[in-house]
């Protein structure tokens, strides 16, 4: 009998050590999220999907496969040159972009103040935008 008391003591410490280690993981997760991301040099602050077959595409309730703009910073040059969640993008200085890394590599090799021009699909139709990238100032009380 005492054996049994023994393992129900050992299963209750290790619940209690698992729910503390759970609780102080979301505490500090939490500091994460109090305060606002730094928009970094240049940044277009997008979450892209890429919907690469016909199940994802009808999980996502869209015809067209591609790339996505899943969200987007509302503090973003994208945001303000008018991308919007739900856009596919078609292109991006005139070429065709077909995966989000293919994206992220053209973004990558502009300057931090260059101009993107995109051409994104919407519900509308194809719609001509250009995102003008920005270098951020540095926050306050922070030097270079």
């Amino acid at each position: 009998m005492k054996g049994k008391r023994v393992i129900v003591s050992a299963a209750a410490v290790l619940a209690a050590a698992a729910i503390a280690l759970c609780l102080w993981t979301l505490l500090e997760s939490r500091a994460d999220i109090a305060k606002p991301p730094e928009l970094g040099e240049g940044a277009l602050d997008m979450v892209l999907i890429d919907i690469e077959d016909p199940d994802a595409a009808s999980h996502y309730h869209v015809n067209t496969l591609g790339v996505y703009v899943l969200a987007v910073d509302q503090r973003s040059q994208a945001y303000a040159a008018g991308v919007r969640s739900g856009d596919r993008i078609v292109s991006a200085n005139g070429v065709p972009v077909t995966s989000s890394g293919e994206f992220g590599l053209l973004r990558a090799e502009l300057e931090p103040s260059a101009a993107l021009e995109m051409v994104l699909e919407r519900s509308q139709g194809e719609e001509s935008l250009t995102v003008t990238l920005v270098e951020n100032p540095p926050a306050a009380g922070k030097e270079e």
